[in-house]
């Protein structure tokens, strides 16, 4: 079942030298339409798989902050890829298995930006009812172990709830709603 560690902050300690993450000048709208994007190894929606010639970078602050809050829980990654998500209020995401990565022992993280949501997280099958997790702006949710292959899915996204400063008017329209 899943368990929730409410000792765990995504805030840096005061004293801590690894950054949430790196100083920007101004925040950018992604543009109209865009729902996801990733970072370092693509994944290719459309055949469900990541495309191994076409790779850049991770950025070493998202690289470090995984390795770190892995390590929270006794679990080990050195992140090569990200997909983020884009949502609106009237957005979700179906129940579903993350499962086109090569290496299924290895841990997922999830981190949640914006607004707060309803999570849902079952078991290995769509068979076994899923619990209801209340997400919220920095909620960190690590899939290790058994529950790396647990059917889970966001059915709403709550308006209202996004942090001021990730609403910004001009950047963020669509996180008012």
């Amino acid at each position: 079942a899943p368990r929730c560690d409410t000792s765990i902050s995504l805030a840096p300690p005061r004293n801590s030298s690894m950054p949430l993450a790196p100083p920007r000048e101004a925040p950018v709208a992604p543009p109209d339409g865009l729902r996801w994007a990733t970072l370092g190894r693509h994944y290719d929606w459309t055949a469900r798989r990541y495309v191994s010639t076409h790779c850049e970078p991770m950025p070493a602050h998202l690289t470090s902050m995984c390795s770190e809050l892995c390590g929270r829980v006794g679990a080990t990654v050195t992140a090569e890829s990200a997909i983020v998500n884009y949502y609106v209020p009237t957005q979700t995401m179906g129940g579903h298995v993350d499962d086109a990565e090569l290496d299924r022992s290895r841990p997922l993280v999830s981190i949640s930006l914006g607004c707060a949501a309803v999570f849902l997280c079952g078991g290995p099958t769509k068979a076994i009812s899923p619990q209801a997790i209340w997400l919220r702006s920095g909620d960190v949710c690590i899939f290790a172990g058994p529950a790396r292959a647990y059917v889970h899915g966001v059915p709403r996204i709550l308006p209202d709830t996004c942090p001021p400063d990730l609403a910004e008017v001009h950047a963020w329209p669509a996180a008012r709603g």
